[in-house]
């Protein structure tokens, strides 16, 4: 890391502000705004027409599609890639493009374009798309010599970048024709490969360019991974606002990784000059900077605002690992020369951060300038620096912290002003991360800052996280999209402690359709819906099919002696496994994690035999399962779950005419390491089994059809104590089931 004078390198840069960094035409008069966008299909594996009129016949080549939107500005478009690798410098139609041309670009000029990846190239409906089953990537590595050791053609980290590659991935021109507004929709991709040059030197990823008064760049970017991009300033993403434009995207659930820029901004950098009306102030929610680098400030994002404003708001945000040469290294944020800079930094983790000063965070001002930051329900802790402050400088600058947690503050009861002014609640404890040294930010059940924020200073979904249509509640979910107000209050940092606890759902056979709700409360809230439906006669199972985390469904078809597990919860036959594993006629499904390895697999239990048999994985025929007699009365209904504790399912049944369960602790012959629980349901009440307090204790629940109504108990002992009861009922011949849906 270099050393030099922390005021004469500011000063320096926020005086001599570069008038013009390159010429672009001036704004037209925007296109009306028409109804009803036109569809081009893109799939680098269509084999039939290249005319991008269907899956069939789709352009080969992404920069087809956005030749007909660049030259056909009156439209609307709308444009579905399937999973592949796209280079800028390829087509097949026309002659607009040049091979290994490093100032090719994917370009967007006109609004109201929506470019969607994360297809499988079968898609009807967009709600169908997945971006991380059917990974989409633009990559700028036109000579295609970049490292690739893994073979997904994505660059792990700048260092990767080899020869000669395109100068910006993405490049959005609000200057040339019109706007680009919030219509324009860029989502589900990995941008990887950018590496612009000392010319073209700004965001190697992306370059959101808008440089008249007339003029903005304001376009929606979700489901993003910048990975691997390089520039002299926004190694990741370039915002740039000048002589009165506006460059303020939204960004909903985007990661940066190592990314670099010789100058400011290793991640992102939001630059605003040159005009009083000028403006970058970006929306981020539910984004993470991990291990990106500027050889200057903010090596996971930049702010500077010099003549202009820039006031980004940054909600649910995690910046692990980043460093720069200079300071900041998870964030900086420097205002200038009558500028103004006043970000609001919510449930945002700073952490592993690195720099010569401010290893976490960063705040400058000059004597003109105007500096306004507000930092809430944040942690900066773990960060480092050479020279000192190693989490938070200020320069000239105050910010307002209001119920975080800042590693040698003091807290409020003995804050330490040069970290800002304390507005109450703040904390100086250990966070206790559940691992920060591997980047794992998440709370343990231990941690202070559970429930020590403020969930009244929480922000408005303005960005509609969770997809409901409803822009105007309070911010619902954490980085990981688990409720953001889990108890009574607020967690501090990106993350809300959510501890892993089981909810229920049901199939409905006349529907082919899944229900799956997210709570334990009454009525039809916070629920997913879904088809994916079996043949006539097909049986429910519940389980965590892939190790991702979350639970999901499927179904065994007796008549066919064969398995259906999804791994999402979205419509349609997609992202499923099949295999055959027949049990006799009259064979109950269940389904575990039999082993402990994370996978849930399936088995049957056979009353007939009163036996049990259990696979452990997830391929065709009759191999690596167990089995073993544990035999129940008649009308016995089957459960599987983790009794003990001990990380290994293990079965049960309950048993409806004694109203008693028997839950096994071991996968071994006969009546042993077993407990009998007495908890009778109602008459026809089907039994369900799961977690559901978090406590890692499977226990049991019904479902009573006649009533729409759950009984779930949090214990193994007899009677109706400590269970939780709440109505959500399916249709006649619902199937109930029981996971993790989230």
């Amino acid at each position: 890391m270099k050393i030099r004078s922390l005021f004469s390198s500011k000063v320096f840069r926020l005086i001599v502000v570069v008038i013009f960094m390159f010429p672009l035409l001036a704004n037209s008069e925007g296109k009306p705004n028409l109804v009803g966008p036109t569809r081009i299909y893109v799939d680098t594996d269509a084999t039939g027409s290249d005319n991008g009129t269907d899956w069939t016949n789709a352009y080969v080549h992404l920069q087809d599609a956005l030749d007909v939107t660049n030259t056909n500005g009156s439209t609307d478009y709308e444009i579905w890639v399937a999973e592949g690798v796209y280079y800028p410098d390829e087509e097949n139609i026309g002659t607009d493009h040049t091979d290994n041309d490093q100032t090719e670009s994917f370009t967007i000029s006109y609004n109201n374009v929506k470019l969607y990846g994360g297809f499988a190239g079968t898609e009807s409906s967009l709600d169908q798309q997945d971006w991380l089953s059917h990974p989409t990537v633009l990559s700028g590595d036109i000579d295609k010599n970049d490292t690739n050791v893994d073979g997904n053609f994505i660059a792990e980290d700048w260092n990767d970048i080899s020869g000669n590659n395109a100068y910006h991935v993405l490049f959005l021109n609000g200057t040339l024709y019109e706007d680009i507004t919030l219509y324009t929709v860029i989502d589900g991709f990995w941008i990887t490969g950018g590496d612009s040059d000392p010319t073209n030197n700004y965001g190697g990823g992306l370059f959101c360019v808008s440089n008249s008064s007339t003029a903005q760049c304001d376009p929606s970017l979700r489901n993003l991974t910048f990975q691997g991009n390089t520039a002299e300033i926004g190694g990741g993403i370039m915002l740039y606002a000048d002589f009165g434009g506006i460059s303020s995207p939204e960004m909903t659930n985007l990661s940066f990784i190592g990314n670099w820029s010789a100058g400011d901004g290793g991640g992102i950098a939001s630059w605003a000059a040159n005009s009083a009306s000028g403006e970058s102030s970006p929306v981020l929610v539910n984004v993470k900077f991990h291990n990106n680098y500027a050889g200057d400030d903010g090596g996971g994002m930049s702010i500077f605002a010099n003549q202009a404003t820039s006031s980004p708001t940054l909600t649910n945000v995690e910046f692990w690992n980043n460093e720069a040469a200079g300071d900041g290294g998870g964030l900086s944020a420097l205002v200038g020369n009558t500028g103004t800079v006043s970000p609001v930094l919510t449930n945002t983790s700073f952490s592993g951060n690195q720099a010569f000063r401010g290893g976490g965070l960063v705040t400058f001002k000059t004597f003109d300038a105007t500096f306004g930051m507000q930092l809430v329900n944040s942690i900066i802790w773990g960060n480092t620096a050479t020279d000192a402050r190693p989490d938070v400088y200020n320069y000239g600058t105050s910010p307002i912290v209001s119920y975080s947690d800042i590693q040698g503050s003091g807290g409020s009861s003995s804050w330490d002003s040069t970290f800002g002014t304390d507005n109450g609640g703040n904390l100086d404890l250990n966070p206790q991360f559940v691992n920060a040294t591997l980047g794992d930010l998440t709370l343990q059940a231990i941690s202070p800052m559970i429930d020590a924020g403020n969930k009244s200073l929480l922000p408005i979904d303005v960005t509609d996280l969770d997809k409901d249509f409803n822009f105007s509640e309070t911010l619902p979910d954490d980085l990981l999209l688990n409720h953001r107000v889990e108890f009574t209050e607020v967690d501090m940092g990106a993350f809300e402690y959510s501890p892993a606890y089981d909810n229920v759902g049901f199939y409905v056979p006349d529907q082919l359709k899944w229900y799956l709700k997210n709570n334990q409360t009454n009525g039809w809230t916070d629920f997913v819906a879904f088809k994916f439906g079996g043949p006539s006669g097909s049986l429910a199972v519940s389980g965590d099919w892939d190790n991702d985390g979350v639970d999901s469904v499927g179904f065994y078809v007796p008549s066919q002696g064969k398995w259906y597990l999804k791994n999402n919860q979205i419509n349609g036959w997609n992202g499923f496994v099949a295999f055959n594993f027949g049990g006799p006629s009259g064979s109950i499904p269940v389904a575990g994690d039999w082993d402990n390895d994370g996978v849930d697999t399936v088995g049957f239990y056979v009353p007939s035999q009163g036996k049990w048999y259990l696979k452990n994985n997830q391929i065709n025929g009759w191999n690596d399962y167990l089995a073993f007699n544990f035999a129940g009365p008649s009308g016995s209904q089957p459960v599987a779950g983790d009794w003990d504790n001990d990380g290994v399912d293990t079965i049960g049944f309950y048993v409806p005419s004694q109203g008693k369960w028997y839950l096994k602790n071991n996968q071994i012959n006969g009546w042993n390491d077993f407990v009998a629980v007495n908890f009778a349901g109602a008459s026809g009440s089907l039994a369900v089994a799961g977690d559901w307090d978090g406590d890692g204790v499977d226990t049991i629940g019904f479902y009573v059809p006649s009533q729409g109504k759950w009984y779930l108990k949090n214990n193994q002992i007899n009677g109706w104590n400590d269970y939780v009861a709440f109505k959500f009922g399916g249709p006649s011949g619902s199937q109930p089931v029981a996971g993790d849906w989230q």
